[in-house]
């Protein structure tokens, strides 16, 4: 018999591997898996991950958790835990049986959506009572260089949001009337509050203004201190405003000009924490590792208008990782509005606005009242 001799043709190309694609949200689980139907179990499985060209292998771990259930040898599985955007792409499972037979399984990530931007975190506020602070607080102030005339009036400086207090002192004289107005950039006038016998002020608004006044007692009887107090500011507010005082024989007119810094933008929602003056107010955040799966990197408080980072003080103090801002003996100076910005898995900031809204009257006993401060004694009175 002659032998026989044979060749193999192989025509065409090598079928082209079709990775197994899952799709996943962005920060949920995900597993990758296989089952052989093979006689023999599976003796080891390398994982890679390829990033670009490079086979870059992965190993088990808290982030990468790979499993091989003992009640099914031909079984092997790996989970992602808390997907990110780095995890998307081919997976590779080279796989060995206790045969000796080599085969692997290709899986493809695909991230089609980010459960965290749609979060919706939690603000909320809370308020505690406080007689007073333990020592007078001096009353912040511009200095009194401006004559309180109309070509020269004295200049007041607030954030939008913010409480503005116009304040003016008269030593040794108490005039009988007292009518507070507000210019228009048209030139219009209107009354905004007033009093007949300085003892009652009619208020046009009282959720905007308030009127009061507060006697110096170190100085003597008729020494006071005459306040309009400008609450909730928007840049609207700001302007020209005066008090007109009377007496019987005569009257008078002290200016200020009110300068609002910021503008606010009507469509950003807030959180709004009212508070009364000298109780502590906290704004803060539920922490949202606690009712979505993510990780909390760090939270930073501003004021705004101006943007000024908050840092921890005997005034701002922090708790709960942050997520909390306690603002200590709360006064006008502290209204306005506050900005949390939350970092979450070191990638995503979400931004959460609070306005801090604070009522109440100064009084003698928790205010000391500068020295320089626009003021008008009785021969002044009679000059102006």
């Amino acid at each position: 018999k002659l032998p026989v001799s044979f060749k193999l043709v192989v025509e065409g190309e090598k079928p082209a591997e079709i990775p197994r694609v899952i799709e996943t949200f962005m920060h949920d689980t995900v597993t990758m898996g296989f089952e052989f139907d093979h006689r023999s179990p599976v003796k080891k499985v390398t994982w890679f991950h390829m990033v670009g060209k490079n086979k870059i292998p992965v190993h088990n771990g808290k982030k990468y958790v790979q499993k091989s259930p003992a009640e099914n040898r031909f079984k092997r599985t790996m989970d992602i835990v808390y997907v990110n955007a780095k995890d998307k792409g081919l997976y590779i499972a080279e796989t060995e049986l206790e045969d000796g037979y080599h085969t692997r399984a290709i899986f493809e990530i695909k991230i089609v959506g980010d459960k965290l931007r749609n979060i919706v975190l939690k603000p909320y506020s809370r308020t505690s009572a406080n007689n007073k602070p333990a020592q007078p607080l001096t009353f912040p102030h511009e200095p009194a260089i401006f004559l309180g005339t109309p070509e020269d009036p004295q200049k007041v400086i607030a954030r939008v949001g913010g409480v503005a207090q116009l304040v003016f002192k008269l030593e040794e004289i108490s005039p009988d009337k007292l009518y507070w107005y507000y210019v228009d950039s048209h030139g219009n006038k209107r009354v905004i509050a007033k009093t007949e016998n300085m003892k009652k002020f009619n208020v046009h608004d009282t959720r905007k203004f308030n009127a009061y006044r507060m006697q110096d007692k170190k100085a003597g009887k008729n020494t006071f201190y005459y306040f309009l107090t400008v609450s909730h500011l928007s840049v609207n507010d700001g302007g020209i405003y005066y008090a007109r005082l009377a007496d019987s024989a005569q009257s008078i007119k002290l200016y200020f000009r009110l300068m609002v810094q910021g503008h606010w933008n009507q469509g950003v929602q807030y959180t709004r924490a009212n508070v009364h003056l000298w109780h502590d107010v906290t704004i803060g955040l539920k922490d949202p590792s606690t009712f979505v799966k993510c990780s909390l990197t760090s939270v930073n408080w501003y004021r705004l208008y101006p943007l000024e980072q908050i840092a921890t003080s005997k005034k701002h103090e922090f708790g709960n990782k942050n997520l909390e801002l306690t603002i200590r003996y709360t006064n006008w100076v502290d209204a306005g509005y506050y900005k949390a910005v939350v970092t979450i898995d070191g990638a995503y900031d979400f931004e959460v606005i609070f306005l801090v809204s604070v009522s109440g009257e100064i009084s003698s006993d928790n205010v000391n009242m500068p020295t320089r401060i626009l003021a008008l004694d009785r021969e002044a009175f009679w000059i102006h």
